[in-house]
This record gives structure tokens, sequence and C-alpha cells, in this order.
């Protein structure tokens, strides 16, 4: 049964990264509206953090996810930051529950500006993200990757990053995202979000929640997305619920 749901896993990840999508964009590129999302996010919000000790580390273990295996346990790879590497317990001051942040000091932003990531997102919001790792990446690299509810910036990151990540991490992790339904939206839609967006469904899902975000929470100057209005009811449905 383990198996058969693993399959059924990958089949449905390899769907989402290859199947084409003959729509066209709403916009060339939703990234763009990146600047957009940082004027509006509220200033950090105050944290207090405790370092894990290596009892902890043992006791506790940390994520599955493969970046933080690598920025711990395996020499040679570019993540590799044993020595340089801290785990935090990172509480804010609207929930009692911490937050797991892994980061290595090698990497190229500090502490305060990872931390921070989180801490511009209320925490109904927050609450779709489990832990996050910053790791060490190539000079003038990076990327951004998410494995259920837990996220992984390597390199640099924008300050704006954070509420992409959340975004991710709806899609990929709990709630999730219906695809069926999805793909039903979109074949009664007649756009999807940006170009990257008619290459993959994926893509498709991710930068259509960029277009739902920046209309629940940017608002001007306004965009007519009407037509991706059945994929917006989507996206909206769940960006209510955090």
């Amino acid at each position: 049964m383990g198996v058969l749901s693993s399959l059924c896993q990958l089949t449905l990840l390899f769907k989402m990264a290859s199947a084409q999508i003959a729509k066209p964009p709403l916009m060339k590129n939703s990234d763009d509206l990146d600047p957009e999302f940082d004027a509006v996010l509220p200033a950090p919000q105050n944290y207090m953090y405790t370092r894990w000790s290596e009892v902890d580390i043992k006791a506790c273990g940390i994520p599955t996810v493969r970046a933080w295996v690598e920025s711990l346990y395996e020499k040679g790879h570019v993540h590799y930051c044993k020595n340089d590497f801290s785990i935090y317990n990172v509480t804010f001051t609207d929930c009692s529950e911490p937050w797991v942040v892994g980061r290595c000091a090698l990497a190229s932003k500090s502490r305060e500006e990872t931390f921070n990531l989180f801490a511009r997102l209320p925490s109904s919001a927050r609450g779709g993200i489990s832990d996050l790792l910053h790791a060490r990446f190539y000079p003038d690299m990076s990327y951004h990757s998410s494995q259920g509810n837990s996220a992984v910036f390597a390199g640099y990151f924008r300050p704006a990053d954070g509420l992409k990540m959340l975004l991710r991490a709806l899609h990929r992790g709990v709630p999730g995202i219906p695809i069926d339904e999805f793909e039903k939206a979109i074949e009664a839609d007649s756009c999807v979000a940006d170009e990257a967006a008619s290459k993959a469904l994926e893509d498709a899902i991710e930068r259509g929640f960029a277009i739902a975000a920046y209309l629940k929470l940017v608002k001007t100057p306004p965009i007519d997305a009407s037509c991706m209005s059945n994929q917006l009811k989507i996206f909206r449905a769940i960006l209510d619920r955090q």
C-alpha cells in the first residue's frame, strides 16, 4: 500500500512538472509583482529564539528534507556547513508555538534577515510552514524549494520571498490543491498567470497563487485577472483559511 501511494505521488508530481497548458498568459512574469508584495508586508514583529544543543539535535532529529541532511552530514556537498550550522526554535509574539529554523552562518544572509522571513508574516499565514532552512550555496546563485510544509532557501533571497515561500508551501503541503478541480478551472478559463504558468501545471499553481495574493493584499495598481476567475476561486478559498 505504501509503495502504491508513493508511485501515485510520483506520477502526480511528474504530471504537474511536465503538463503543457495551452492558455495565454495574463502577464509576462508574475515575479515582477514581488516589489509590490514587499511594500505591503508588515514590519517584522518581535521574536525570541533559542539555539539547539548537540543533545537536542540528536534527541529531536532534523527535518527529513534532503538539504538539511546535506548541510549537516554530507562532506563535499555545496550545502555542507556542519561546523557553522545552527538550529533555532523561533517564537513570535503572536503565537507561543516555536518554528524550527536551520541556518548556515556562511550563507549570504544574516540570522536576523532569515528570521524576518517569518517575522513579516502573520501567525495564521506562518502556520503553512513548519520549518525553514537557509543553506549555503554557490556565490551569486540561489534557489528556493519546498517539500510538504518545509521550506528551503539557498543563497540570497528578497524580503518578499517569505510570502512566496508560504504560497509554495500551501500548494505542496497541507491542505494542498485539488488537482482535478484546478485542471477543470484552467479549462474553463481563458488565461493562466504568466508565461511560465503556461508551460507546467505546477507553475500554473504557484504563479496563480501569486496573482491571488496580489489581488488580496496589494490591490493597487489593480490587475484585471477576470480571464482566470475560476482558478482564482480555488486560490482565494485556500488563502482565506490562512
